[in-house]
């Protein structure tokens, strides 16, 4: 992983020569816009004595940007994990001590086997409506899937391709942790009506039981990634078709060659990397090299992200959800009201019509001399790009390794 993510970072020395504007934010600029951050020889992952130097005796974080900067230029202990994780996030509010976050993490998770309870109940009972159903029927489909060549998820000998729902298996069917993965993405999806599920969440959630090895944990850390994330699998696919711009203004701003490149091959656009930005690279590294990716991502994330918006910690279902006892009782609640997307109409499948469809105009506009207004602007020049909490939707470091990536790749 580190060797992969050198050669990565190769590409970055362009960096001190990009117009990049700096934050709005009161934060500090960005781990990896630091000249002295980036000419630093790679250092070694932070250890737990250096972890428990950022903390003072109570616990609390002495300075966030330190602590961030220095998983950003080493990573962390895979021992660290578990707990460091959820700082990055995040997860718990602001000057939490030790003992509180503590407490947050057991009464967070008391909650979660509440809220698991109760829709559990409701299916096992036939009251689960139809929407929540094929939420059911596609998460079972995808957990299987996802990271099956890994042994955490090794053991049992279901299979749910043919249409069955994991809600009726038998525990023996499937690996517990598969179930788990299960569990917490349907828990998710009932209690966030406004999200849903869509595929390529359980790439996101998977890592987290990995390192959490805890099904409750696993879930708040979910929910924390998911304030984040969200947007990108909305069906409307504003946050995508604006990460697409970014990155097509990022390249013609470092590299003018290969965006004519792109531009002359049809792919300035972009989607080629959909996948790419979708799991924030989730997908493009082996395993345990994804685990050092996502916390130094997470690490260089701006300012804006250091803590959750809300001052109680992450929450764990939308407002409209609150207080809701059961999925079954809240039939004219936003809960009930989740209507997920038919296998015909993923985000996915519209973004990639709506591309299809802009350059269908584009190009009939260029052939009469009419004006269009494309999906993804292709751009001959750009001056100057987002601040950092707006470039990639608050998530620039993920552009310059795909910049990076593709630089690397770009005399074969």
């Amino acid at each position: 992983m580190i060797t992969q993510m050198q050669k990565a970072v190769g590409g970055w020395k362009l960096l001190p020569e990009l117009n990049l504007p700096s934050s709005s934010s009161s934060g500090p600029a960005l781990p990896f816009a630091r000249q002295d951050a980036m000419s630093a020889p790679p250092r070694p992952p932070v250890s737990d004595r250096e972890f428990q130097s950022h903390l003072d005796s109570a616990g609390r974080v002495r300075d966030f940007w330190a602590l961030k900067q220095a998983v950003f230029l080493g990573g962390l202990d895979p021992s660290l994990r578990k707990v460091a994780w959820r700082l990055l996030l995040p997860v718990f509010p602001k000057g939490s001590t030790g003992q509180e976050r503590i407490a947050f993490m057991k009464r967070s998770a008391q909650r979660y086997f509440e809220m698991k309870r109760c829709w559990k109940e409701t299916y096992a009972a036939g009251q689960m409506s139809q929407a929540h159903l094929a939420l059911i029927t596609a998460i079972s489909k995808d957990v299987i899937r996802t990271d099956r060549g890994h042994p955490f998820y090794s053991g049992g000998n279901g299979n749910v391709a043919t249409g069955g729902s994991m809600a009726d298996a038998a525990e023996s069917e499937y690996s517990p942790h598969i179930l788990q993965l299960f569990d917490l993405l349907v828990t998710y999806a009932i209690y966030h009506p406004s999200v849903g599920y869509a595929q390529g969440m359980s790439d996101l959630a998977s890592p987290l039981l990995v390192v959490q090895k805890d099904e409750a944990y696993a879930y708040i850390c979910f929910c924390a990634l998911m304030c984040r994330t969200k947007d990108n699998f909305r069906r409307e696919s504003t946050a995508m078709l604006t990460k697409f711009q970014h990155l097509h203004d990022l390249i013609v701003h470092m590299d003018a060659e290969l965006a004519a490149f792109l531009r002359c091959h049809g792919l300035a656009d972009m989607f080629f990397t959909h996948r790419w930005l979708l799991l924030e690279m989730k997908r493009e590294f082996q395993f345990d090299d994804t685990l050092r990716m996502l916390e130094v991502q997470w690490a260089g994330l701006p300012h804006l992200f250091t803590f959750p918006k809300s001052a109680d910690g992450v929450p764990l279902q939308e407002d409209a959800c609150i207080g809701v006892a059961s999925p079954a009782s809240a039939s004219t609640s936003a809960a009930a009201a989740v209507s997920p997307p038919s296998p015909k109409d993923t985000p996915y499948l519209r973004l990639q019509s709506m591309l299809r469809q802009s350059r269908e105009e584009a190009s009939a506009a260029a052939s009469s001399g009419a004006s269009a207004t494309a999906a993804v602007v292709l751009k001959d020049g750009v001056v100057e790009l987002p601040p950092p909490e707006v470039l990639g939707c608050g998530n620039p470091f993920l552009l310059f390794m795909c910049a990076s990536m593709l630089q690397e790749h770009r005399d074969r």
